[in-house]
């Protein structure tokens, strides 16, 4: 992660436990509810957001300005739901050997399907909170901890993605 993406990072995590405090505070007030849908929203959407930005970053590392131009208007600055199979699919059409079987190689290996579900848990919720306005059951803690489980995901998508990069710089070369 870079500088802005750790920020975003920093941010989300903060106000998550703001959020927990204040329920901490007074489990029993009416508005609990509320601040539990903003904590999905807010994970989530950082989540989508650190994800948008990281494939962004990647992906146009010595591009031309004009594919930065057009990755930037119809992947940065659209909405894209950051489920796992989403975030498989997206790496497939970039890459659909090397990456996509190291990648799936990779999450086998290193026992990540707690992440991935807790990710997907996640991204589910926001879904039943944004789409169908539905109270949810989740408490903050398995929000935060849901949230940490994407970020995961994240790290281990830049790490694999970064090795692939340097590998297919020193093939070419």
């Amino acid at each position: 992660m870079i500088e802005n993406e750790k920020e975003i990072y920093k941010n989300a995590i903060n106000d998550l436990k703001e959020i927990r405090r204040t329920i901490v505070m007074d489990p029993t007030k009416r508005y609990i509810q509320y601040l539990l849908k903003y904590a999905v929203v807010l994970a989530a959407s950082s989540l989508e957001q650190l994800f948008k930005l990281l494939m962004y970053r990647l992906l146009t590392i010595n591009s031309n300005p004009l594919v930065m131009y057009y990755l930037k208007k119809t992947f940065l600055e659209k909405s894209y739901n950051v489920s796992y199979n989403n975030i498989i699919k997206l790496i497939k059409n970039i890459d659909n050997k090397n990456l996509f079987e190291q990648l799936k190689l990779l999450i086998k290996l290193m026992k990540y399907e707690k992440d991935i579900q807790a990710l997907d848990t996640l991204v589910n919720t926001r879904h039943l909170v944004v789409h169908e306005n539905a109270n949810i059951s989740i408490s903050i803690n398995e929000i935060i901890t849901n949230f940490r489980s994407g970020i995961k995901i994240l790290l281990l998508i830049e790490s694999i993605i970064i090795k692939i990069l340097s590998y297919s710089e020193i093939k070419m070369n």
